[in-house]
């Protein structure tokens, strides 16, 4: 393989030893190394339990909301600039 091509990615293999997570929350925290910390957490009745954390670089992170967003259908807008009223 030459090093510009890219490896052919195989189908994925289910792990049957991972449970599936209910997750209602999730936390990305942007790095000063280009990656982003991603944190998976659900509310319960005592407290918010985080139930995974994911260190991913920025392109994959970007990938896995595009795939949510076409999943769902659902394309959400930038928010609207506030203005900050500077002190004099």
């Amino acid at each position: 393989m030459q090093p510009t091509e890219k490896p052919v990615l195989k189908e994925l293999t289910p792990n049957p030893t991972l449970p599936t997570l209910f997750v209602d929350a999730v936390d990305i925290n942007a790095r000063t190394d280009g990656s982003m910390l991603v944190r998976l957490s659900c509310s319960l009745p005592e407290a918010r339990q985080e139930l995974g954390r994911f260190l991913m670089n920025a392109s994959t992170v970007k990938a896995v909301i595009d795939l949510l967003c076409r999943v769902t259908n659902y394309y959400p807008t930038p928010p609207t600039a506030t203005l900050v009223k500077e002190k004099p």
